[in-house]
């Protein structure tokens, strides 16, 4: 594996441009109190970023999000001085980062006040494991990750390859959409909690008329392998319930 000598020098040829070294800390939104956590999203990963800024919100309402480039944070780029200025005005718990972009000022000032530093949403390239600086820079900025969440097979098996540390390797895929649970009458969903414990059950969502022979057959398939089976059929048309219910009852299941 490529020492980190290559790295360092990428690392270091990219922060050594102009450094703003002040003692003035940077404008912050008022603090209060909890913990802050700084996030950094990569374009593209804006979406994501918004479902993770839902689900902190809801869940954690003790952490300050505070986004670079948003909430009057400055991005401070490749400037060593306003990044280890931003982290040490808002002594963040966490420095999240979304997507490919890794701001070598941000994590370096970040590892340095001993930081956690977390990247998610990652995809690995293989030109990541190449001899060039950028790649070099790139390995050794990696190496500083508390957690690294990969999205794919594949950008896991690069980042084992590239020797990064295994049990800071976390397989999640990409952030989806979080939707919250739909309205109900809670003895109603008890009432079916109750019915589907211990079972086998699965669903068949917005099934159209010409696909009612291959939920039938893959559901009687199914009982073969457990007899108490139970399956939830949404056609795609409601009208067709009762017509439907007729088919699987000649087919000698019990319809409900």
């Amino acid at each position: 594996m490529r020492g980190p000598g290559l790295g360092g020098l990428g690392l270091w040829l990219h922060l050594r441009g102009p450094s703003r070294r002040t003692t003035d800390s940077p404008s912050l939104p008022p603090l209060t109190e909890g913990q802050a956590l700084i996030l950094h999203v990569s374009e593209g990963h804006e979406n994501a970023a918004q479902q993770i800024r839902t689900r902190l919100n809801a869940t954690r309402r003790d952490v300050r999000i505070l986004t670079i480039g948003q909430d009057g944070i400055a991005d401070p780029g490749r400037d060593r001085g306003a990044a280890e200025a931003l982290i040490a005005a808002a002594r963040p718990g966490c420095l999240l980062l979304l997507g490919p972009d890794l701001p070598g000022a941000l994590i370096t000032a970040a590892a340095r006040d001993g930081v956690p530093v977390i990247l998610g949403e990652a995809r690995l390239d293989p030109q990541d494991m190449g001899w060039t600086l950028r790649a070099a820079m790139r390995r050794e900025l990696l190496r500083r990750m508390q957690t690294i969440l990969l999205t794919d097979p594949g950008s896991h098996e690069i980042a084992r390859e590239m020797g990064l540390d295994p049990a800071r390797l976390t397989m999640t895929g990409p952030v989806a959409a979080i939707h919250e649970p739909l309205p109900c009458a809670e003895s109603e969903r008890e009432a079916i909690a109750q019915l589907v414990r211990g079972r086998h059950s699965w669903l068949a969502a917005a099934i159209p008329e010409n696909e009612d022979e291959a939920v039938l057959q893959a559901h009687l398939a199914a009982l073969r392998q457990s007899h108490r089976a139970l399956l939830f059929w949404a056609p795609r048309d409601p009208r067709r319930a009762g017509a439907l219910a007729e088919r699987i009852e000649a087919a000698g299941l019990n319809v409900a």
